[in-house]
């Protein structure tokens, strides 16, 4: 199960993994708890400050999280660092998912 701090603020939702490895398990969750709350919002952040691993899985998890999301809405990343920065370049999910230093630079306009 993914352990998540999920809020809200200025109707954008904040979703930050508790845990150090997105895989397999966490992807399912963030499709179906995470994917629910974004329904129809025009922004999400998801921080991975505390994430130090993340797998192919994560990463389709969160393009069903974007899917779910009002149309043209913005999933941003924050807080990646290390190998799963790397992974993100590598992968050019960076071109589809903005990546920021920390959730309040996300957050702004």
């Amino acid at each position: 199960m993914l352990f998540a701090r999920i809020q809200e603020a200025g109707g954008a939702l904040i979703v930050t993994p508790l845990v150090r490895e997105l895989g397999a398990d966490a992807a399912r969750e963030l499709r179906e708890v995470v994917g629910e709350r974004a329904r129809g919002r025009s922004l999400v952040v998801v921080s991975l400050a505390d994430v130090e691993a993340i797998e192919c899985s994560a990463l389709a998890g969160l393009v069903a999280v974007l899917k779910q999301m009002a149309p043209g809405g913005e999933l941003r990343l924050a807080s990646a660092r290390g190998p799963v920065r790397a992974l993100l370049s590598a992968t050019r999910v960076d071109g589809v998912f903005p990546l920021f230093d920390d959730a309040a630079a996300a957050l702004a306009p």
